[in-house]
């Protein structure tokens, strides 16, 4: 149980760097050429597990499976994820971050609206609360050092809209992840969203060159092999073993991990107006987790 936990953290902990690492490099390689070649990277890194995965499952993938992880694919990588490099490359890793961290808000509201599924009341007060601490985030950074955003509406605007099509993408996979396998959906969603982005840069004669050097070159190894292969490797690991409410949990993480990676490696501020905006959307997003919690040990109290 501690090595499920542990794989959980740590595949966290990558995820909580993609902003960051993509700031770094986002100067010398365009936010579409991060986008495709970190997703074929990974996807490369994750065929022999995804291939072992469908062996064990028994199952023949047939021209309608492909067809099924393309259009989430599609919306994940040649929509949401470009949008995400593009909100990186225009505003502040640190903010963009704390926006993404948030996407759950709107895996509830299709979730909803898609699958039927019922929103708790204290689900749904979570979730106001959170988007009210978005709102603090972004304003809490007015006035604030702006040095490293290229222009910061733009980039909360991507940001949001980001968050949005990912919490989609997300309701969209949930199915398909248990039939498939984790792993073994994200590999081949991974292939065919990043190549459908390769063709539209070919279509539209978008520059899909950059000039090779150490530091691009490892950004993008690491962007590709550990935040998109191997920490989806260790996550779905971890989920094997631990319970399903879980994961919303420990991703809570993630706004605490990216705020003291850029403060660190990217030198961005982080304003008393910005700590309270993360913690709302921390509270707000762990909310109905926490009253069950408490629930279940009022009840086994009682028992007692």
């Amino acid at each position: 149980m501690f090595i499920a936990y542990l794989f959980s953290v740590i595949a966290i902990f990558f995820f909580s760097t993609v902003e960051i690492a993509g700031k770094l490099i986002d100067s010398e390689i365009s936010p579409l050429n991060i986008t495709v070649y970190r997703f074929l990277i990974g996807s490369i890194f994750l065929l022999i597990p995804a291939i072992m995965q469908i062996r064990k499952k028994r199952i023949r993938l047939q021209l309608k499976d492909f067809w099924t992880m393309a259009i989430p694919g599609i919306l994940n990588i040649a929509i949401s994820m470009y949008i995400l490099q593009l909100a990186i490359y225009y505003g502040k890793a640190l903010v963009v971050a704390i926006i993404m961290s948030s996407n759950s808000i709107f895996v509830s509201i299709f979730a909803k609206l898609l699958l039927k599924e019922k929103i708790s009341k204290y689900r749904a007060i979570g979730m106001v609360l959170g988007i009210l601490g978005m709102i603090i985030v972004v304003i809490g950074n007015r006035g604030g050092d702006l040095s490293p955003a290229k222009n910061m509406p733009l980039g909360v605007f991507y940001a949001v809209l980001a968050s949005i099509t990912f919490g989609l993408f997300t309701v969209l996979a949930k199915k398909n992840t248990h039939r498939y396998g984790a792993v073994a959906f994200n590999c081949i969603s991974f292939i065919i969203g990043a190549l459908v982005l390769f063709v539209f840069a070919l279509i539209f004669k978008a520059d899909i060159t950059f000039t090779p050097n150490t530091n691009n070159l490892l950004g993008l190894l690491y962007l590709g092999l550990l935040v998109t292969g191997l920490s989806y490797v260790l996550y779905a690991k971890g989920l094997e073993k631990i319970d399903a409410s879980m994961p919303a949990m420990l991703f809570l993480l993630k706004p605490i991990f990216a705020s003291l990676l850029a403060v660190i490696f990217l030198k961005e501020t982080f304003s008393i107006y910005q700590a309270q905006g993360v913690l709302l959307i921390l509270f707000g997003l762990s909310l109905e987790q926490i009253v069950k919690t408490l629930s279940a040990k009022k009840l086994r109290s009682q028992e007692i």
